[in-house]
């Protein structure tokens, strides 16, 4: 099985702290691609990269920082082109959007590291999850029962 894992960067954070560590745990078995989204040359965002098991592919698509439709179709075509079987989605939920509308060969899990408060108060986000989840094309994970509540 292909999974790939998706976040912003390697930065010094809990969160990616956790994907590096569910990367070498799931490389054991599978084939693991990790990618990150942003610029690995600006401040330090490959913080963990040096504690990845040398079995995992690491690609990083060095997208400058803010939210564009240009980096939306980056995105979109490079899962495309890795074709795995499940894209694992870390806090980078907005631009996995064409994929996960237009890229059906992929199983999707998003996982909430921190509470949703944030997230789900704005109307597109609470849209895009209430559409995602009702029509099973993501699966929402949380690390905590606090963050499942």
């Amino acid at each position: 099985m292909k999974i790939l894992e998706l976040l912003f960067s390697l930065g010094s954070g809990g969160a990616e702290r956790f994907v590096v560590d569910l990367s070498n745990e799931m490389s054991c078995k599978h084939d693991v691609v990790l990618m990150t989204l942003k610029d690995d040359a600006i401040d330090n965002r490959e913080f963990y990269k040096d504690d990845l098991n040398s079995s995992i592919k690491y690609v990083n698509l060095g997208l400058k920082d803010g939210f564009s439709i240009t980096s939306l179709i980056i995105v979109y075509k490079k899962i495309k082109q890795l074709k795995p079987d499940i894209v694992h989605i870390h806090i980078a939920f907005r631009y996995c959007l064409l994929p996960i509308l237009f890229y059906d060969k992929a199983k999707y899990f998003l996982t909430i590291h921190n509470e949703i408060k944030g997230w789900y108060t704005n109307n597109l986000n609470r849209f895009l999850f209430n559409c995602f989840g009702l029509f099973k094309r993501v699966t929402f994970v949380t690390i905590s029962k606090t963050n499942y509540d």
